[in-house]
């Protein structure tokens, strides 16, 4: 394998090096996204969302479109709204769930259920209305995720530019 010239080298280290720094920030701002994600309660806010949901006078797809939107921007979480039929058909599914990588310190019970809700797990719950069941699932805010994957990535590019290059 030929030599590389001193001044090849010498960028790749510099490459490497800000790599590694830009993974730093990355992973830091992976954590501050996975920290406001976990400041709520999941199991709370889905409750919460249930109890907004069934006090709505017309419940069409806009708003509660409108409604995941208005949540995920609030508590900077991952939420996604399924209805069901009484038949278990599929009637409607939105937004994304990535579940959460931190519980804030609650245990995942098996099912609680009351004779209307259901909390099946961390930050997921059901309804049973009168003519279809409401599935909510909040979550960690995806861009905690992808920010955690692209810097641990980059660190091991970085080292290994530096690794070449030295």
């Amino acid at each position: 394998m030929p030599k590389l010239p001193a001044r090849v080298k010498r960028i790749m280290i510099i490459i490497g090096v800000a790599a590694v720094i830009t993974a730093g920030i990355l992973l830091y701002l992976s954590h501050v996204y996975l920290s406001l994600s976990s400041k709520h309660n999941a199991t709370t806010l889905c409750l919460e969302f249930i109890g907004t949901l069934t006090e709505m006078n017309l419940v069409n797809k806009s708003s509660i479109v409108s409604m995941i939107n208005n949540y995920t921007k609030i508590y900077h979480v991952s939420m996604k709204v399924t209805a069901y039929a009484l038949n278990g058909t599929l009637l409607f599914s939105y937004g994304s769930y990535i579940p959460p990588i931190l519980n804030g310190g609650q245990s995942s019970p098996s099912i609680i259920s009351s004779s209307q809700v259901s909390i099946l797990n961390y930050g997921v719950c059901q309804y049973y209305g009168k003519d279809l069941i409401w599935e909510v699932q909040i979550g960690t805010l995806p861009e905690a995720l992808y920010l955690f994957v692209a810097g641990l990535a980059l660190v091991f590019i970085g080292l290994a530019l530096v690794a070449i290059g030295v």
